[in-house]
């Protein structure tokens, strides 16, 4: 095969990115299964309705300290790859300045 010659004239950088995460966390002894989607524009926080069998939407009030706003916080806080392995448990006080 030919090889090419390839001058580079503008370095490539990212112009828009979008990610999705999904976990399961025990939040004061309730389950919160949760899809987290952060994009460059905006984020989006889902908990499963095991009764609907469905994703549902998820936004409470500012000061909302339910196990899904202890979640969304820890989310949009945190990494959800920083939040923790199978098993690891510790306390977490909600982040003000996320309101």
């Amino acid at each position: 095969m030919k090889k090419h010659r390839v001058k580079v004239l503008e370095e490539a950088n990212e112009v828009s990115w979008s990610t999705t995460h999904q976990g399961v966390v025990e939040v004061d002894g309730t389950r919160v299964e949760y899809r987290y989607f952060e994009s460059d524009k905006y984020a989006e926080f889902y908990v499963w309705n095991k009764t609907e069998e469905q994703w549902e939407e998820f936004w409470e009030e500012d000061g909302g300290e339910s196990p899904e706003a202890v979640a969304f916080n820890l989310c949009t806080m945190n990494s959800p790859n920083d939040m923790g392995i199978v098993g690891e448990e510790y306390d977490y006080e909600i982040d003000e300045s996320f309101f």
